[in-house]
């Protein structure tokens, strides 16, 4: 039981890592930087590009077992979700975070569907649930990201983000260096003012 656990916790951990890292890392911050035009503002192609990445994540999802249109629509929410934590912080590290342990609390320790897989209550979660009640809310074989107990979830974890930016930074902000496109001698000098972040000095460098 406990190797089977560590393998799909190991399994989680990739599964966070590469889809952040994709869609994200990728795709997120390219959509911004190419929608970043001189007349516009920084603010609205990062919200353009949060709102393609997320469908694109929603999309990528169809092919997972019991996907339907709300699945898909809450995935979406989902990943709005995590695009809001990586857009407040210029970092990947809490969208890593809060989609591996969105995934492990769901699977390896309540044992619900993740995305319509499934898991041997008996041999690799910590509690054995049987859900019961309207799939609309439970969100059925699908699981609950397919449901509405999903979407009272999201809602708690982007008031849950929000309240630890503020702490951690004290100010809520969108970090618009995420729209800045590279460039061949790029140097980016972040002197972020006590008013803008509460943080250091930090410098981003890109080879040529």
């Amino acid at each position: 039981m406990i190797l089977k656990l560590i393998v799909f916790e190991f399994l989680f951990v990739c599964v966070g890592f590469s889809e952040e890292l994709m869609y994200r890392g990728y795709h997120l911050t390219n959509i911004a930087e190419g929608f970043n035009f001189k007349a516009t503002d920084p603010k609205y192609s990062i919200g353009i590009a949060v709102f393609l990445s997320s469908i694109l994540f929603g999309v990528f999802h169809l092919g997972s077992p019991g996907a339907n249109l709300i699945s898909i629509f809450i995935i979406f929410l989902m990943a709005i979700l995590l695009s809001f934590a990586y857009a407040l912080t210029g970092r990947l590290a809490m969208p890593v975070g809060v989609h591996i342990a969105w995934n492990l609390f769901q699977g390896n320790i309540f044992g619900f569907p993740v995305s319509g897989t499934t898991f041997p209550a008996e041999t690799a979660t910590f509690f054995s649930i049987q859900q019961s009640g309207p799939d609309l809310w439970t969100g059925g074989a699908f699981g609950p990201e397919g449901g509405l107990l999903g979407v009272v979830a999201i809602i708690a974890g982007i008031f849950l983000i929000v309240v630890w930016i503020r702490f951690r930074y004290g100010i809520i902000k969108l970090y618009t260096p995420l729209a800045l496109p590279p460039t061949k001698e790029k140097r980016v000098n972040c002197k972020l003012r006590l008013s803008d972040w509460n943080v250091s000095v930090c410098a981003i460098n890109t080879p040529e």
